[in-house]
């Protein structure tokens, strides 16, 4: 269900002016990202995933999934639209709370936290529950497809299922390169994961060390958002 998000992006990369470009997807972002170099190479340069996951039908994924992991994935496959939009009005209490259980980020960061949830949030809950079902199901395309220069980044702290989730991604999409980083994933659930030891490198995917204000600095980019922003309103009205 993922190639649905295709001939969206290829839209507005058209009203942009853009013959060729690169895709990155970030978390949830990914598989669209994947769909996008997969389904239309001609138009893709290369491909970025950040912190990305795997198909969550394949054997493998479920059989990482945590009870957590799964408990979502299973909330996803059913579809049931009620529970998914009370799970997105509570996320939004929580950004709202000022992100409570989040420790150590700085401030820069934190902003571009706040930034990027309220754009999510903007036209409600819609968007997030049709990306977690399409997410939850058969992706419709095989990220082996996948023949553009492609990057996958992990974050060194975070969990071992989504560890389990980069170096999938790494070896099944052709020439693919895993980097890690050093940054975890915040969730409502945990104060930045630590699944691994500063300092261990024990079950953390390979790759080079990144210092923290390098990765400071790149949350600071927008990327300019507004414009983008005001193209996609005018090629994919908002529902």
């Amino acid at each position: 269900m993922q190639a649905q998000n295709v001939e969206d992006v290829v839209a507005i990369a058209d009203a942009l002016g853009w013959d060729r470009f690169a895709v990155a997807g970030a978390s949830g972002g990914s598989a669209p990202a994947l769909a996008v170099a997969a389904l239309r190479p001609e138009r893709v340069t290369r491909c970025a995933v950040i912190v990305g996951a795997s198909p969550s039908t394949v054997e493998e994924i479920q059989a990482a999934m945590g009870d957590d992991d799964r408990r979502e994935w299973e909330r996803a496959a059913r579809g049931d639209e009620n529970e998914l939009a009370q799970q997105f009005d509570d996320f939004g209490n929580w950004v709202d709370a000022g992100m409570p259980d989040i420790d150590g980020v700085n401030q820069a960061s934190r902003r571009m936290l706040e930034e990027a949830f309220g754009e999510a949030r903007r036209q409600g809950p819609g968007g997030y529950i049709d990306d977690l079902i399409a997410d939850a199901h058969d992706w419709r395309f095989a990220v082996e497809d996948v023949g553009v220069p492609t990057k996958i980044m992990a974050a060194r702290e975070d969990s071992p299922f989504m560890h389990v989730n980069s170096r999938w991604l790494a070896g099944h999409i052709p020439g693919a390169e895993l980097y890690g980083v050093l940054a975890g994933t915040s969730t409502r659930r945990t104060t930045l994961r630590q699944s691994c030891s500063p300092g261990s490198d024990t079950a953390r995917p390979p790759g080079p060390r990144v210092s923290t204000s390098d990765v400071e600095a790149r949350a600071t980019s927008t990327s300019g958002s507004s414009a983008i922003r005001a193209i996609t309103e005018r090629v994919i009205p908002p529902r």
